[in-house]
């Protein structure tokens, strides 16, 4: 499974619910259990019915901002960034604002929310709760100002994309079933088991040239997303993510100290996005330059 992302609508995949935005509103993704979008658009409205559960994370303030809901009356109040909203699966949504916003927004479908819930929480959540008009939620902010950083500074890199947004679904419907407040609840914690551990890190070394997913990685380890990456960085030391992207930077060097390749070619093999991805991840882990690696040699 893979994490895809449309820019328009000539692109030939099946119709999702999140696909109803127009394009010109933003880039999408898509992955197998949460769908994402930064909306950037100017002052406007916008009316739908909803055919999966929408999460709006807001990330510039609304001074008159208009919605309502098909099971609620109209509410207009000032939004401010880190607002949160829920259009549930099946209601009738508009909304409307006076000048120009961006938003984050998540697309789940009712089953899948539920089953993650359950995975993660042991908590159904066939219905989930509104939450209240002007909530602001700063933890859910943050990791949507990083959703925004990273889909307008390296928006090919899927992984880290795919792992922020299932960060950011699992923080709300901890939210949503108050799991953090029930006596019994019992957070899963630890490392992996040995034998998933061999599995996921042959997996990663064996497909470190493309692009890897976090849904994937924890099919194979048969634990929800969230609790995979926390056990995952719990045993490794490192997340997911940055376990990938120090292994293809320690194999793109060896190709650049040992080959003559071409470095834009190193870097398309070993799974970046781009030659200044590269770059920029050696920088980071290794504190040089594929450049500078070259010219030593």
């Amino acid at each position: 499974m893979k994490i895809e992302s449309r820019q328009n609508s000539s692109d030939c995949l099946p119709p999702r619910a999140i696909d109803i935005f127009p394009p010109q509103w933003g880039r999408k993704y898509y992955s197998p259990y949460v769908d994402l979008m930064l909306t950037q658009t100017r002052e406007g409205k916008v009316e739908f019915a909803a055919s999966s559960n929408f999460i709006l994370v807001l990330l510039t303030p609304q001074a008159r901002r208009k919605t309502m809901l098909s099971s609620s009356r109209r509410q207009e109040y000032s939004a401010s960034p880190g607002t949160v909203e829920l259009v549930p699966a099946g209601e009738n949504y508009t909304a409307e604002w006076s000048e120009p916003k961006e938003n984050i927004l998540l697309s789940v479908t009712p089953e899948k929310l539920n089953n993650l819930s359950i995975r993660e929480y042991d908590l159904e959540l066939s219905d989930p709760p509104l939450f209240k008009v002007g909530d602001v939620d700063p933890i859910a902010h943050k990791i949507a100002m990083l959703l925004r950083n990273g889909i307008i500074n390296d928006g090919d890199n899927h992984l880290y994309l795919e792992s922020l947004s299932m960060a950011l679904l699992s923080h709300l419907i901890r939210r949503m079933t108050n799991a953090d407040n029930r006596v019994d609840h019992n957070p899963k914690r630890g490392g992996l088991a040995s034998h998933i551990r061999r599995r996921v890190v042959e997996h990663i070394h064996e497909n470190i040239h493309r692009r890897i997913t976090i849904s994937e990685l924890s099919d194979i380890s048969g634990m929800s997303c969230g609790h995979f990456s926390r056990s995952f960085g719990v045993e490794m030391g490192v997340s997911p993510h940055q376990y990938v992207m120090k292994l293809r930077a320690e194999r793109a060097m060896s190709s650049i100290a040992n080959t003559d390749s071409h470095i834009s070619q190193i870097a398309n093999a070993h799974g970046f996005s781009s030659q200044s991805h590269m770059m920029v991840v050696m920088k980071k882990f290794f504190g040089t330059t594929p450049g500078e690696l070259r010219r030593k040699r």
